[in-house]
């Protein structure tokens, strides 16, 4: 029985990652802090000290709750990046600890890594392992940005490899696109966009395939305070809901 609620447990989650807030991450101009989850040299385009709680249910099961907290301490030259994730519940459980370094390398270049010390547990079952992953962004344009991150090239566990880009089409425009192979699954192309036509108000919203869904969202910013509403769609498991609310020293 444990057996069949773990594997159902790991394919609900192949079936659709989380989907964290992180928007911004090949453009200098929209960098946020949970940009660091998807490129670690990210972490370098964040000035200020910040932090950011997530929260979402996967497609409306309590049981698929995820939560992540991440924050970022700039330090001269660079940036320390920290993180929390935690998905399931009692019965399995997965949680992650991580810390990462990112700094520029010259004017156009970013380059960052990150540890993580990852836990899963189970009713009489339990696994600890430790991964890495280092990324590059390079600014090859006023408004063009393209990056890839590596996570555990070479040691156990899953690997997995990312490039993508971003377009700044205006001040209030960007356009993202991601791809995405993970060992042992097929390749995964993302693409994203955030339309920010007021200076506290933006929307966000795009796709992905390998597994197919799609997700959108609305934000705002009350004072140091921007909070992220979020929401995606698997073709046959459903919604599911997200919240982020991150803050960045004045």
């Amino acid at each position: 029985m444990l057996a069949i609620v773990c594997s159902l447990y790991a394919l609900l989650f192949i079936a659709q990652p989380s989907r964290l807030p992180s928007i911004g991450v090949y453009n200098r101009n929209f960098a946020e802090v949970f940009a660091a989850n998807r490129n670690s040299a990210a972490l370098a385009g964040i000035k200020k000290h910040t932090a950011g709680v997530y929260a979402e249910r996967r497609f409306m099961i309590k049981e698929m709750s995820g939560y992540a907290l991440n924050a970022a301490l700039p330090v001269t030259p660079g940036t320390i990046g920290i993180h929390i994730n935690q998905f399931g519940f009692r019965l399995y459980k997965e949680q992650q600890f991580g810390i990462g370094y990112a700094m520029p390398l010259g004017k156009k270049l970013n380059a960052g890594a990150h540890l993580h010390y990852s836990i899963e547990r189970a009713p009489q079952y339990s696994r600890t392992f430790v991964t890495a992953e280092a990324g590059l962004l390079w600014q090859i344009a006023e408004r063009l940005g393209i990056g890839a991150n590596v996570v555990n090239p070479t040691g156990k566990g899953v690997k997995l490899y990312t490039m993508g880009l971003g377009y700044e089409a205006s001040p209030q425009v960007l356009i993202e696109a991601e791809w995405r192979k993970e060992e042992g699954q097929p390749l995964s192309t993302w693409i994203d966009g955030i339309y920010r036509p007021l200076k506290r108000f933006w929307l966000l919203g795009g796709f992905a395939t390998q597994p197919v869904y799609q997700f959108a969202g609305v934000g705002f910013l009350l004072r140091n305070m921007r909070i992220s509403i979020t929401g995606s769609r698997h073709q046959l498991l459903g919604f599911t809901p997200g919240i982020a609310l991150t803050w960045a020293a004045e």
